[in-house]
């Protein structure tokens, strides 16, 4: 599993040096979500957050009780704010949602993906796994660590 976020809780926070944001560039993931039978979408990408990529499935945080476990969905990723060297086809599958996590604010689906181009896949755990690998270097040289 692929984790989208990176932990500082091994280090006090009064211990983490200051950060300037022109030090790293930021890679956004574009997400659009649409119910298969209903036609409800999510189109606004900053509603959905991907949280954990798995080898079929996908988590993602998305605005409270806009979907069930069980429906099926139409899911696109893109990526906005690559480097010039890296690029990304955008990602389109059909999944089921298997799973409904209410947390305060936002609902955590577990989707099961259903039909995708595997290379396509393959190509965003990779940038997913790149970029993670990418922020824990990038926070090791802002703390001086080898």
């Amino acid at each position: 599993m692929v984790r989208a976020e990176t932990s500082t809780d091994a280090m006090p926070t009064s211990d983490i040096p200051e950060i300037n944001d022109s030090d790293f560039q930021s890679i956004e993931l574009i997400c659009y979500i649409r119910h298969a039978h209903t036609g409800t979408e999510l189109r606004d990408p900053s509603r959905i957050k991907v949280i954990e990529l798995g080898e079929k499935e996908i988590t993602v945080e998305i605005p409270p009780k806009t979907f069930a476990s069980g429906h099926y969905l139409v899911l696109g990723i893109s990526a906005r704010g690559l480097p010039p060297e890296k690029t990304m086809k955008p990602f389109v599958t059909e999944a089921k949602i298997e799973s409904v996590l209410n947390l305060e604010g936002a609902d955590q689906l577990r989707l099961s993906l259903t039909q995708f181009e595997p290379e396509k896949w393959e190509e965003l755990k990779r940038l997913f796994s790149s970029r993670q690998n990418e922020i824990e270097q990038f926070f090791k040289n802002v703390r001086g660590e080898d």
